[in-house]
């Protein structure tokens, strides 16, 4: 018989407001709380939206991260706190999530008990100088990283140079499926056909490429196009569409908070990022049963979709080529099994982390 031996774990991350790696913080931390391990997140700003249960204790630091001379206080006060909370018992696993949190885990005591996760790509975010890089390694050579794709790793060590003596590890961004299944059964109260996309209204989400391949498409007489989220692009979308006289077809949704009955009841979904490291929603599509199409952009969508899917990977910018895919893919689209999302359930990636730890 096994005996299961009860973890202490802590993840430390800038905040708990919208963002694909606080989703995946605010799950693990869940799943790896249900398993009666002892759950504890450490944040720097308030703004969560996420609703934890009570044996996960999330602790607000008292420091405004937006200012730089918050750092050394915010590096204080991160200290003090972990060694408050293992005066108890020492943390099994310390994870770190996002730049900022994993610059003052850094510079704390604890830099090198803790793991490095990685959900950004950062060639994208950072210039390629002496001083990045500087700063790059400074953070993270030698330390122990976890990335949440193939890609991602790739890039790391072949762009920033980051080689060290301990291997970079690759764990998938998780998805609870018994959730999505459930929240996916609720009606949204649309009645009429539509494709959709969602993420934040931001530059990088490329959702101005999306409007105009939709309407220079073939099916917006048949299919509305559904866009879910908020940001700061609103308003130029809003002036996009006006322009193109699409206000009949295409429809700027907000934020939801569920937006697995839109996608469930959606005839296709539609990835039109400038970069995706692992896109969370790419699963829970999947999951959802709802077909796919995709630019080829780094590094999410290729090691998503695969095996037959892959023909809905499309030249990255392509507008032609994306038209010509999604009217192939609401007409016809392979079968989407188990076996394209299955293993990147929660409880699966949990268990990655816990046996990682075990091995670093």
């Amino acid at each position: 018989m096994v005996v299961e031996v009860m973890k202490k774990i802590l993840f430390i991350i800038n905040s708990l407001s919208m963002g694909g790696a606080e989703r995946v913080v605010a799950l693990l931390a869940k799943e790896m709380a249900s398993k009666e391990n002892e759950v504890y997140i450490i944040c720097f700003d308030d703004g969560s939206v996420y609703n934890l249960p009570n044996k996960v204790k999330v602790i607000l630091l008292d420091g405004n991260k937006k200012y730089p001379w918050h750092i050394l206080k915010n590096k204080y006060n991160l200290e003090k706190t972990i060694s408050s909370l293992e005066r108890q018992g020492k943390f099994d696993l310390i994870t770190v999530h996002l730049f900022y949190s994993h610059l003052i885990t850094s510079l704390s005591r604890y830099k090198n008990r803790a793991t490095y996760v990685m959900h950004s790509v950062y060639s994208r975010k950072f210039k390629k100088n002496i001083l990045y890089k500087l700063l790059l390694k400074f953070i993270y050579k030698n330390r122990n990283i976890v990335t949440v794709s193939e890609g991602l790793k790739y890039e790391l060590i072949n762009y920033w140079n980051l080689k060290g003596d301990k291997d970079i590890v690759v764990i998938n961004n998780p998805i609870d499926i018994a959730y999505i299944k459930e929240k996916a059964l609720e009606k949204n109260q649309f009645e009429e056909k539509y494709i959709i996309s969602a993420g934040r209204l931001t530059e990088a989400k490329r959702f101005n490429l999306l409007i105009r391949a939709y309407l220079q498409s073939n099916i917006k007489n048949e299919y509305k196009l559904i866009i879910l989220g908020e940001g700061e692009e609103r308003q130029k979308l809003s002036q996009l569409i006006s322009s193109l006289n699409g206000e009949d077809y295409v429809f700027l949704k907000g934020w939801e908070d569920n937006p697995f009955k839109w996608i469930r009841n959606a005839s296709l979904y539609v990835c039109t990022s400038r970069y995706e490291c692992f896109p969370m929603i790419l699963l829970e599509s999947l999951c959802c049963k709802t077909s796919i199409v995709s630019f080829d952009c780094d590094y999410g969508p290729r090691e998503i979709l695969q095996g037959e899917l892959k023909k809905f990977l499309v030249e990255d910018g392509c507008i032609d080529d994306l038209i010509k895919a999604i009217e192939e893919a609401v007409k016809e689209y392979p079968y989407i099994g188990e076996e394209y999302y299955s293993h990147y359930n929660v409880g699966n990636i949990a268990n990655l982390y816990l046996q990682y730890n075990s091995d670093v």
